[in-house]
């Protein structure tokens, strides 16, 4: 076996910075594809965690570091961590509220106002920051933020109607609850199998959707697994597979990322996917109203996420 963390290079953490940025990019829009193609909005989130689970899990095999939540001690015997893995739950709980929210959102807004809307995160994490662990907000941070909020209300704003469109508000509250994983999320996966917490948190993500669906929708579990056969076909299959690459190998390569270099500097490089989103959005999509206001926007985005995550 070997070890892919052992001896990265100074610089290696910009080579997956950048791979992240195509795999997220790729995500966004073959999911949106996904969600025009299919007829229930909340077939693709359960598909994708569904099949990103299965398609990183073979990268466990590779990995020498130990399975997370679990120990050895002196004499060889396993124990398990019932803290880290009760926190791992919990922040699953919150991650899979995001995805099934977001499932909605993105199939009714275009990618580019999608991506947008998800630079809030980290808004809630500046404010999360400041409530739970006493940090300080400089003018930088504020500057940025407020950079971050007045991106969102120009592309979410309906001038003419004067009227916020819907599907922003309920964006933030997915991304609210994001941040809230985020929160019981933090190092859980440092120093584990990655592949294998991964390919862990996709198939309890997959298991938390169905069950959300299933009290939501106000469907049974024979219902929903005729709507999953209905969704997933010779026609959208392609589709579902494709996002599901992005979406895990993305959330793989990503961490890590943050593994090998500074997370705030890497954070900034990869909120750049927004601003890709809107340009290949309108050239494959058609997704070219508003165009000029999208980019904009997109950049007042990334420079306000920039001033929040990187101590200039």
């Amino acid at each position: 076996m070997f070890n892919y963390y052992t001896t990265p290079s100074e610089y290696l953490w910009v080579f997956f910075a950048v791979l992240s940025v195509i795999l997220l990019v790729g995500f966004y829009l073959s999911y949106r594809v996904t969600l025009l193609k299919t007829k229930y909005d909340f077939v693709p989130p359960i598909i994708f965690q569904a099949m990103g689970a299965l398609l990183v899990l073979p990268l466990a095999y590779f990995s020498t570091e130990p399975l997370p939540f679990v120990t050895k001690n002196s004499a060889g015997n396993s124990t398990l961590n019932y803290i880290p893995l009760a926190l791992f739950l919990l922040a699953g709980l919150f991650y899979a509220l995001h995805d099934r929210t977001q499932a909605t959102v993105r199939k009714n807004v275009d990618v580019a106002v999608s991506g947008v809307i998800d630079l809030s995160v980290h808004v809630f994490l500046i404010l999360f920051g400041i409530l739970i662990l006493d940090e300080y907000l400089t003018f930088q941070t504020v500057l940025g933020i407020i950079l971050i909020l007045v991106a969102n209300f120009t592309i979410a704003y309906d001038f003419k109607s004067r009227k916020l469109n819907k599907y922003w508000s309920l964006g933030i509250l997915a991304n609210f609850a994001y941040a809230i994983g985020i929160i019981f999320d933090i190092n859980l996966s440092d120093g584990k199998n990655l592949p294998f917490y991964v390919a862990l948190s996709y198939t309890m993500g997959a298991i938390y959707i169905s069950i959300f669906t299933v009290f939501d929708e106000k469907i049974n579990f024979k219902q929903l697994l005729q709507a999953i056969k209905c969704d997933v076909n010779r026609k959208t299959i392609l589709s579902h597979i494709s996002t599901s690459f992005f979406s895990v190998f993305y959330t793989f390569v990503m961490l890590t990322t943050y593994r090998y270099g500074p997370v705030s500097i890497a954070t900034a490089v990869i909120s750049t996917t927004v601003i890709f989103n809107t340009i290949l959005s309108a050239a494959f999509l058609g997704e070219r109203k508003m165009f000029l206001l999208k980019i904009i926007s997109a950049i007042v985005g990334v420079i306000g996420l920039a001033l929040v995550v990187v101590d200039v």
